[in-house]
C-alpha cells in the first residue's frame, strides 16, 4: 500500500482517528524488526529488506552496532477491516484512496531503545505517547528492561498492549511441542500481569501509608474527629477494588498479539476466531473467549467445552492456532525433506494468494516466510490491535493530563516546584 503525505495530513485534524504509540522492550526482543514490518505496510521498505534495513535506526553508529540508541518516530496509515478494528488476516490494507480517507487511522509510531544505557530515550518516548506496545521474547521471557519499561508506562498512565514475539524460536530452536509452547506463552502473560498488578499494589500501600501518617499527625494535634473511620472505610473500598481488578493483558479480549517479526507474521485471537467461526457456525466473540484458557473441542459432540480440573484435553489455542503454525515450520526443519509440497498444501488449504516463485523458493525458510506473511500479515494484527485497544489523544488526555500537569499544590508538596 503506497501512502501519500497528503493522506496523512488529512487525518491530523481528526483526533479520534489518531494513535500515538511507542514500542517498548528489552534489548534484542525484536522492536526495530517489528517497526520495519509496520513501515513496509505503507510501502516505504521493500519486503525483502524488512529486518535488514532497520529503517528507524538512522544513525551510523546504530547501524554499525545493530542496536537502537535514539528514539525515532514515523507517521503511518492503517486501514482497519470494515466492521472490525482488529481486522481479519490479509484484509483492508490495499483500499482505494477514498476508502482510506473514510476508514484510515493515523498511527504515530515511536521506536525506542531497549538497552538500559538509553533509558532516558525510553522515558521521552513514553511521555510523548498515549499507548504502548510491550514486546517480549517468547524464549527469553520477561527481562530486567521489560520490567523497567512496564513500570515507566504504568507510571505515565500509558495504556499498553502485549506482543509475544519470536514464537518461531520455540519450535525451531527449543523444539517445544505446541502444548509446551502454550504453557510457556501462558506463563509469560501471567508474569507480565503479575508485574503490573504489583505496581498497583505498591501504589495502594503507598497511599495507605500516607493516610495513616496524616491520621497520626491529626491525632497529635487533636483535629482528627471522626475522620479515621472514614479513612478506614475508604481503605477497605480501595482494597476491594484492587481484588476485583482484571488482568491488564488478556488474550481473549484481543490486547495480546502473538508474533514472529523475523518471519513477518502475527495474529490475535480475534483473527483466528473469525476464521474458525465461519467453518464451525459459531459466534466469533464466544469463540474468541474460548480460544484462551481451559477450553477444548469435542469431536464426537462437535461442541466446545471447558476442561474440568484434572481432566485431560488439548486447549483450543493449541489445536486451532499453534498446531497449524507448527505444521508449517515442520516443513523447514532440518531433515524434513522437500519443503515445496507441504507448503503448497498449506497454500491450497487456506486459499492464500502467494507469489508462485516465492512459495517455491529453493531456500525453505524464505518460502515459509512468503506463505506465513500472506496468511497472517504482521502489520494487520499489530496495528489492528493498537487501533482497537489503545486510546486516541482525546480519550487519553483525561487520564494522562493530571500526571503530566499536576496541580500546583500537589507539585509543591512533592518539591517539584520552587516554593
Amino acid at each position: 500500500m503506497q501512502v501519500s503525505t497528503g493522506e496523512l495530513q488529512a487525518l491530523q485534524s481528526q483526533t479520534d482517528r489518531i494513535r500515538n504509540i511507542c514500542i517498548l522492550a528489552h534489548v534484542d526482543h525484536g522492536k526495530t524488526t517489528m517497526s520495519d514490518h509496520l513501515i513496509a505496510a505503507n510501502g516505504l521498505i521493500h519486503p525483502k529488506l524488512v529486518g535488514q534495513m532497520r529503517y528507524l535506526d538512522s544513525r551510523d553508529d546504530e547501524q554499525a552496532r545493530g542496536i537502537t540508541m535514539k528514539s525515532s518516530s514515523i507517521a503511518l496509515l492503517h486501514l482497519p477491516a470494515a466492521g472490525d478494528g482488529a481486522g481479519a488476516p490479509g484484509e483492508g490494507q490495499d483500499g482505494a484512496v477514498a476508502d482510506r480517507a473514510a476508514r484510515g487511522v493515523l498511527v504515530n509510531l515511536i521506536d525506542s531503545p531497549g538497552h538500559v544505557d538509553f533509558c532516558s530515550e525510553v522515558s521521552t518516548a513514553v511521555r510523548l505517547s498515549d499507548g504502548a506496545l510491550v514486546v517480549v521474547d517468547a524464549v527469553e521471557g520477561v527481562c530486567i528492561q521489560t520490567h523497567a519499561v512496564l513500570r515507566q508506562a504504568w507510571e505515565e498512565k500509558v495504556k499498553m498492549c502485549l506482543v509475544i514475539n519470536k514464537i518461531d524460536r520455540l519450535v525451531v530452536e527449543v523444539g517445544m511441542s505446541p502444548e509446551e509452547a502454550y504453557e510457556r506463552i501462558k506463563a509469560i502473560v501471567g508474569r507480565v500481569n503479575m508485574i503490573v498488578s504489583a505496581f498497583t499494589s505498591e501504589k495502594y500501600i503507598s497511599d495507605a501509608d500516607g493516610v495513616l501518617n496524616a491520621q497520626g499527625e491529626a491525632d497529635i494535634s487533636g483535629e482528627n474527629g471522626g475522620a479515621a473511620y472514614d479513612s478506614d472505610e475508604e481503605a477497605r473500598r480501595r482494597a476491594q477494588e484492587d481484588e476485583d481488578e482484571e488482568d491488564a493483558f488478556q488474550p481473549q479480549l484481543g490486547n495480546v498479539a502473538f508474533a514472529c517479526a523475523g518471519d513477518g507474521w502475527a495474529f490475535t485471537l480475534g483473527q483466528f476466531a473469525m476464521i474458525y467461526a465461519a467453518k464451525m457456525g459459531a459466534n466469533p466473540k464466544a469463540l474468541q473467549k474460548a480460544l484462551w484458557g481451559d477450553y477444548t473441542y469435542q469431536a464426537k459432540t462437535k461442541r466446545i467445552v471447558r476442561l474440568k480440573r484434572g481432566e485431560r484435553g488439548r486447549p483450543l489455542f493449541v489445536t486451532m492456532a499453534l498446531e497449524p503454525l507448527w505444521r508449517a515450520y515442520a516443513a523447514v526443519l532440518p531433515g524434513a525433506g522437500d519443503h515445496k509440497e507441504p507448503l503448497a498444501k498449506i497454500v491450497a488449504a487456506l486459499g492464500l494468494k502467494v507469489d508462485a516463485r516465492a512459495a517455491a523458493h529453493p531456500d525453505a525458510r524464505t518460502a515459509l516466510k512468503a506463505v506465513l506473511r500472506a496468511w497472517l500479515p504482521l502489520s494487520d494484527a499489530v496495528l489492528g490491535m493498537a487501533v482497537q485497544h489503545l486510546p486516541c489523544p482525546t480519550a487519553a488526555a483525561p487520564v494522562r493530563v493530571p500526571r503530566l500537569l499536576p496541580a500546583r499544590e500537589e507539585a509543591l508538596g512533592r518539591g517539584a516546584l520552587p516554593g
